[in-house]
């Protein structure tokens, strides 16, 4: 610990330490007070050659200070210039070339990217130092081993003493001095930091440079330099490069009000963009509602015209604050700037800048103004800001007509705001329970936006809104599907919407891009009930994309639309594998084809799927799909088990498995479907037989969800509802997705005059009831679930208000 302590106070009493610290502190304080002297004599924005030139002599002292620090520890000059050469300009080089990196990363990556970035600095800062270290004392003979921890061990110290600790500490300095108007906090702020960084660097430069060296002991030094060869130097001319790109890109760049102005209408609605989808909803709305007013301001400008902005809007609105009293007080501009600053509508660091110009402008000046004056520039020089202000809005009217046509189209980003607005709300107003259901898109707003897609073919924009709004609105009855307008014009936006997808981007999209729009494209025409457009669209995109959902979907829409052949055809070509769906189409397609021996044998192949699949659940729910196609009569297909053959029967029936599937399906429905029934049983019997059977079918495959379903559709007939409820709740532990399961659910609760519960079923059936790509519609599942729902509601409702009334119900 003694010899630690003498160590650092060596590090602290060399000579050269209080020519480090001057480095530091030109690189780091004297920027900032050059600017503010030049701010304060100038009294207005700097411009970018000022701002340029006090950062590059500002680089120049602390290069100055630099070598009388080597020099104070080498000795001679000549050597001491030698190894300012070869070691100080990496390390200047590092620090700026880092900065860049840091900032370069963190535009793009964010928090993330700027922590990289750092890393990346750090690691160039410290193999900096290791150059200072060999230009000081030449190459030291130690093993590769050591050199390389000594090398990792310097770079360590540079990320953690000079970017990890001093951001550390910066943040605290900034903590104390926040809120500070005075314009020596910020430099006071910086001398702080200057002081923790020097106290954290001074050590770890005598770790990678050692001791200092005699005059005497460089002689022989210097002779080896000047025999060595231009290698020592290519560093050197890296450094210089470094320095030079630095010097480009740090270049404070004179951006023109146009592309200001661009810049800042992108930001901002960006911003509403993510406060929208953050849930900010009113705060994203309000927004763009400046945004759209800020807008026609700007072009009634751009024409000449005259702007009646209101003194409110003139408070609320810093940009609508300017456009004032640029376009309506020609004659009294600073008087109105002034009015605006002392009220405290205005305190925008360009509209302050605006009012140095303005004050420059003006022949004499009031002590009253003057002060304000002072004030303004002491606020600025505290917040570091010395260059600022606004375009002249006359002047540069004509010439922002580009921006004001690209910010306008803005105004389509407001109306896309406030449907989504919309979509995000999804709540329902006049009753005492909560009723959160759907994603709140109505018809009115699906309407709203197939009419603007309509009348904007070409905007691709309003024709994905329009798609992604019919998609995802509430339906609250499935009466309206065959009469729903938006059905038959959706067709036609979604068509529109793909051909704009595909010309503005072109072969710049990627595959899964080109995926993702092919899919949401079948679901619009699978949920608008287009199956015949569905099929063709799909057989159209398999030669391109060979993709399952296309393929599944494809096979569903050529089977509804009794395309059997084709359905036949493209599932005999899909690869099976774990896959149960291509051997449900084959087997639902020859079936409908009356090709009983090859449906039989798919149907085998299915049960088989079911029983020994490691994952059973798509292959249960497809057998029980096929199973309604075999018994139950529909008003579009008939009943094909009376058809089926002894030989057909016996075959069917040949796996214990699928026989008892089959008597378990027939006997729960019999007493709706009695007239088809394979069994002859009574109504009782039938359902003892189909509880027994399911259980059959449960004991050789536990795993499944529809025998459950089936044996609780029996247990529901027999009114044993509390045993049924049990059996529906299995079900539903392994298919969890199926609203017919949770509309039998509801049922069963209705009859317990369990309300709570049966409004939950209800609800969950209402959310996961879509009508296309189901395979079980054969019972019009869905058609009545609102009104099941609100009847629940109401006895729920009827309830609550008899316990507050103290009664019973």
């Amino acid at each position: 610990m003694r010899k630690f302590g003498e160590y650092v106070r060596a590090a602290y009493g060399c000579f050269s330490a209080k020519w480090i610290f001057g480095a530091l502190a030109a690189l780091s304080i004297l920027p900032n007070l050059i600017k503010t002297i030049l701010l304060c004599i100038t009294k207005e924005s700097l411009g970018t050659g000022a701002v340029f030139f006090a950062d590059l002599l500002c680089v120049v002292c602390a290069s100055a200070f630099a070598f009388f620090a080597i020099r104070s520890a080498n000795g001679q000059t000549k050597q001491a210039a030698v190894i300012w050469v070869k070691g100080y300009l990496p390390c200047i080089a590092a620090l700026y070339g880092g900065e860049i990196l840091i900032e370069l990363l963190g535009g793009h990556f964010g928090l993330t990217g700027k922590i990289i970035g750092c890393a990346a600095a750090g690691i160039l800062l410290g193999l900096s130092f290791h150059l200072l270290r060999f230009a000081m004392n030449g190459k030291v003979k130690r093993k590769a081993g050591r050199e390389i921890v000594r090398i990792g061990a310097t770079i360590l110290l540079a990320i953690v003493c000079w970017y990890l600790l001093p951001y550390l500490f910066g943040l605290g300095v900034r903590a104390v001095f926040s809120g500070n108007k005075v314009w020596s906090a910020k430099l006071v702020a910086g001398l702080l930091n200057t002081i923790f960084r020097w106290t954290l660097l001074m050590p770890v430069l005598k770790f990678v440079c050692g001791k200092e060296r005699q005059p005497e002991s460089n002689e022989e030094t210097l002779q080896t330099e000047n025999k060595k060869s231009f290698l020592a130097y290519i560093p050197v001319c890296a450094s210089v490069a470094v320095l030079l790109i630095s010097a480009v890109l740090l270049f404070p760049q004179t951006v023109s009000p146009a592309d200001r102005l661009k810049d800042e209408y992108y930001s901002r609605t960006n911003m509403a963009c993510y406060n929208l989808l953050g849930g900010n909803i009113i705060t994203a709305v309000n927004e763009y509602s400046d945004i759209q007013r800020e807008l026609e301001v700007w072009k009634s400008v751009a024409d000449g015209g005259w702007n009646d902005i209101s003194e409110q809007e003139i408070a609320s609105n810093p940009m609508l604050a300017y456009l004032d009293t640029y376009t309506n007080h020609t004659e009294d501009r600073l008087e109105a700037m002034e009015k605006n600053y002392t009220a405290g509508y205005i305190k925008d660091t360009d509209y302050c800048f605006e009012m140095l110009s303005e004050y420059k402008k003006a022949d004499t000046l009031t002590a009253e103004q003057k002060n304000r004056r002072t004030e303004i520039l002491t606020n600025l020089a505290a917040n570091g800001l010395f260059v600022g202000g606004l375009p002249d809005v006359k002047e540069k009217a004509a010439a922002m007509a580009d921006v004001i046509e690209n910010a306008a189209s803005y105004r389509n980003s407001f109306e896309y705001a406030e449907l989504l607005a919309k979509m995000r709300v999804g709540v329902r107003n006049g009753t005492n329970i909560a009723d959160s259901v759907g994603t709140g898109i109505t018809y009115s707003i699906v309407d709203n936006a197939i009419e603007k897609a309509l009348k904007n073919p070409e905007d691709f924009v309003w024709n994905y809104i329009a798609v992604m709004l019919y998609n995802n609105q509430d339906r609250h009855t499935l009466y309206l599907t065959s009469e729903y307008s938006a059905d038959f014009q959706i067709l036609t936006v979604v068509e529109n919407f793909e051909k704009q997808f595909e010309k503005q981007l072109g072969n710049d999209i990627t595959k899964e891009e080109q995926l993702g729009i092919k899919k949401l494209v079948m679901q619009t025409y699978l949920r608008a009930l287009a199956l015949d457009k569905c099929a063709d669209y799909g057989l159209e995109a398999l030669k391109s994309l060979d993709n399952s959902y296309i393929r599944e979907n494809t096979m569903y829409a050529l089977l509804k639309t009794g395309r059997y052949d084709e359905c036949l055809k493209l599932a005999k070509e899909t690869e099976t594998g774990t896959n149960p769906a291509p051997i449900y189409y084959a087997a639902a397609a020859t079936l409908e084809s009356e090709d009983f021996d090859a449906s039989v044998e798919y149907a085998l192949e299915l049960a088989k799927q079911a029983k020994l699949s490691e994952y059973p659940k798509k292959a249960d729910e497809l057998l029980h799909s096929w199973l309604a196609l075999l018994i139950v009569d529909t008003e579009t297909t008939k009943a094909k088990y009376g058809q089926l053959s002894e030989v057909q029967i016996s075959r069917l029936e040949s796996d214990a498995f699928l026989k008892n599937y089959l008597e378990a399906y027939a006997n729960a429905y019999y007493s709706t479907y009695g007239g088809h029934s394979v069994y002859g049983d009574s109504y009782t019997a039938a359902l003892d037989k189909a509880i027994a059977a399911a259980d059959r079918v449960l004991s050789e495959c536990g795993e499944l969800c529809y025998p459950y379903y089936l044996k609780g559709v029996a247990l529901a007939q027999q009114e044993k509802f509390e045993d049924a409820v049990s059996a529906y709740k299995k079900a539903i532990e392994y298919k969890s997705d199926d609203p017919m399961i949770w509309y039998a659910l509801y049922s069963a609760y209705a009859e317990l005059e369990d309300w709570e519960n049966a409004y939950t079923a209800a609800e969950i059936a209402i959310g996961q009831s879509p009508w296309f790509n189901y395979y079980n519609d054969y019972e019009g599942i869905g058609i009545h679930m609102y009104s099941y729902r609100d009847r629940a509601k109401a006895e729920i409702e009827k309830q609550h208000e008899a316990s507050q009334k103290g009664g019973n119900e």
